[in-house]
């Protein structure tokens, strides 16, 4: 399981669930970002469709190890 957050800093975070237990959250960058919802087209693949300050929108797809 995979929780991707926007953080109070504007950057995009993640999180995982392990064996019922969550990893500590990572940062994958970015700036701005108020906006953020994810889904899963395949498996091992993680889009993320943001919404930033000015209502820009932008997306990012990401393996299951949150690598760009």
């Amino acid at each position: 399981l995979y929780l991707y957050v926007a953080g109070q800093d504007g950057a995009l975070w993640l999180a995982k669930k392990n064996f019922g237990k969550w990893t500590a959250l990572k940062s994958l960058g970015g700036n701005g970002i108020i906006g953020l919802d994810a889904c899963s087209p395949n498996p091992g693949k993680t889009v993320v469709m943001l919404r930033g300050t000015g209502n820009v929108v932008g997306a990012a797809v990401f393996d299951n190890s949150g690598n760009k």
